[in-house]
């Protein structure tokens, strides 16, 4: 089954990002699905993520770049779920496989030179798929931004708000 999203690139992936990330928003703020009793006003992903985790997801609320990869369907290399982090039906260590969360599985529009192998899986990043997807030129490295997010695009970036999000519409391509 084809989801609906699938062929979104550009402008379009990016609204429907911010939809679904409006969506999971008011997920939040309803009591009865509430990680904890803090109160979700606005989305902060480098917040949320400490709270949520969805299986099959990369163990984050997601950034940008994982919604992209999420609703245009692509598969991530590892799962994750209660019972911890997975590698094709296997148990993985954590401390030595964090860094798989952020690959998902090569397809047939992945550039051979964003492709790595991982214990037998063809992979590429999913900000590398996702820079693709939204159409986006990489970025010079910027002194004064967070260290955990000097190789991401600023659309990527873990403390962008909606607002944040929402000014980007007009700067991608149709």
């Amino acid at each position: 089954m084809m989801l609906e999203t699938a062929r979104l690139r550009n402008r379009p992936l990016l609204a429907a990002i911010i939809a679904r990330i409006q969506n999971d928003t008011a997920a939040l703020e309803r009591p009865s699905e509430a990680p904890s009793d803090e109160s979700f006003t606005a989305w902060q992903q480098c917040f949320w993520r400490e709270f949520l985790t969805h299986e099959g997801r990369c163990g984050t609320a997601l950034c940008v770049a994982g919604y992209a990869i999420e609703l245009t369907g692509g598969k991530w290399l590892t799962t994750r779920t209660q019972e911890g982090l997975f590698l094709a039906g296997e148990l993985l260590p954590n401390h030595t496989t964090y860094w798989w969360l952020e690959y998902v599985l090569a397809d047939e529009t992945d550039p051979e030179s964003e492709v790595t192998v991982i214990e037998g899986h063809r992979a590429v990043q999913a900000k590398d798929r996702a820079m693709r997807l939204l159409g986006l030129e990489p970025t010079r490295h910027d002194e004064d931004q967070d260290e955990d997010d000097s190789d991401l695009h600023p659309l990527f970036r873990g403390g962008n708000t909606l607002d944040d999000l929402r000014a980007w519409l007009g700067r991608l391509p149709d």
